[in-house]
């Protein structure tokens, strides 16, 4: 498991491998809400990537260990934005993105978009700590 000595080193990672096309969104029958709200806002996987790639340090969370067995090894990587989307009535609504990512490393990085969907809590950022 490759540790990142920074939020900055992780997100310079996401977005390297993203900018590449080496990265995948989950969209199985676990990711409902991966789903749901891609569907409520209608988001492109186009939108989406760029969701991801103006990512800030500001909009991270935390990195925690994953706790799904057999995958204990790897660190997950949270990220919150708070994004002006609209809706399928298109209104405008503030909301907090979660967003989870799994970096895969190989001869390249492959990130795993784990999770992006509403946020189901507060999160507390980056720039919530920092104050």
């Amino acid at each position: 498991m490759r540790e990142y000595d920074s939020v900055s080193e992780i997100l310079s990672t996401i977005k390297e491998s993203v900018s590449k096309g080496k990265y995948f969104i989950s969209l199985n029958k676990n990711r409902g809400d991966n789903i749901a709200f891609r569907n409520k806002y209608e988001l492109s996987s186009k939108d989406q990537k760029q969701i991801i790639l103006n990512l800030t340090e500001e909009d991270y969370e935390k990195s925690v260990s994953n706790y799904k067995e057999g995958y204990e090894n790897e660190k997950l990587h949270i990220f919150g934005p708070i994004l002006n989307l609209k809706n399928e009535e298109g209104k405008s609504k503030k909301v907090q993105v979660y967003i989870k990512f799994n970096i895969i490393k190989d001869n390249d990085n492959l990130v795993v978009v784990v999770s992006f969907h509403e946020a189901r809590r507060p999160m507390i950022l980056a720039s919530c700590k920092n104050k």
